[in-house]
């Protein structure tokens, strides 16, 4: 049985810099570069705007709460959630949370791919059920780029895995909750509202 816990208490998703997608299948967590967004001037072709982009050409920004079935050792029904996402950079990403080790045991981690497809976990990508969308909007880059601050930085290997949670879908309702969305659970999301807390 798990207490809840203020879970801004072990992790630090204050920081709100926009940060480049990490391409790492073995999922390290480690933030790679930081993407500052500052102005200034570029040889005729003008100066970049906060959201990383040319003056005037801003870019189209999206989060897509994604879901699919799960097999065997997961309870009958259930489902694994995972975002699909689009910040500042313009460029696509998959988030996927899972266990550390292929057989469902382990920690709790998180892996961001750039592009559309995950390294970790097959079929994440974009083609799986969508439960909620922000649409596609410039106005949603600062908020996205909460989430994917959040899940580079997330701490890899400091809360056990649990098919009833801390899981997937725990992992997905709180990053999302960090970038000021609320979605929804899925349909057999075990372990949504489950906490993120050490153990």
């Amino acid at each position: 049985m798990f207490s809840v816990v203020d879970s801004s208490q072990f992790f630090d998703f204050t920081n709100t810099v926009t940060t480049t997608l990490i391409v790492d299948a073995i999922g390290s967590g480690d933030l790679i570069q930081n993407y500052a967004g500052l102005g200034g001037g570029g040889g005729g072709g003008g100066g970049d705007v906060g959201n990383g982009t040319k003056k005037g050409k801003l870019k189209d920004c999206f989060a897509d709460l994604k879901f699919r079935p799960v097999g065997p050792p997961a309870p009958d029904g259930a489902t694994h959630s995972f975002w699909y996402v689009q910040g500042s950079t313009g460029s696509p990403s998959i988030v996927s949370a899972g266990p550390s080790n292929p057989n469902g045991t382990g920690q709790l981690n998180v892996w961001v791919n750039s592009g559309t497809q995950s390294s970790r976990f097959g079929p994440d990508n974009p083609s799986a059920t969508t439960q909620w969308s922000t649409g596609s909007s410039p106005k949603n880059c600062d908020a996205v780029d909460k989430l994917l601050n959040a899940a580079n930085n997330f701490p890899n290997g400091l809360t056990t895995y649990n098919f009833l949670g801390p899981n997937s879908n725990s992992a997905a309702r709180e990053l999302g909750s960090v970038a000021g969305f609320s979605p929804t659970a899925p349909p057999g999301s075990v372990g949504w509202n489950v906490p993120l807390s050490p153990h």
